[in-house]
């Protein structure tokens, strides 16, 4: 994966985010588990251990240096930041019109 040509090729909102090999993985894995109510029903409904999925939302908040969710510890909701939707859109918007390229199926707004 050649990082510079594939962060160039990015909508630029997601740029800061194209910083290596799965990144667009994270990305949609982000899109995907911001239409579930937690990150363990999120991990849970799209087969991905709860702590790897946390791991990966957390460095794209670094990445954006913004959070994406708003999660509290021990509450059962959590959704996007108000950047976290525009990031989330912008995902699912480049999703329809790119490669798969590291991850399985695109997705798609009709989680």
């Amino acid at each position: 994966m050649d990082i510079a040509a594939a962060a160039a090729d990015a909508p630029p909102a997601l740029r800061p985010a194209i910083t290596g090999p799965g990144a667009w993985k994270r990305l949609r894995r982000l899109a995907a588990a911001s239409s579930y109510s937690s990150l363990s029903e999120a991990g849970a409904s799209l087969g991905i251990d709860p702590t790897v999925l946390v791991s990966q939302i957390n460095r794209l908040e670094r990445e954006f240096g913004h959070r994406l969710l708003d999660r509290v510890a021990g509450q059962r909701t959590m959704q996007p930041t108000a950047y976290g939707e525009k990031i989330i859109a912008t995902i699912r918007a480049a999703s329809t019109t790119r490669p798969a390229d590291d991850i399985g199926p695109r997705l798609t707004t009709a989680i």
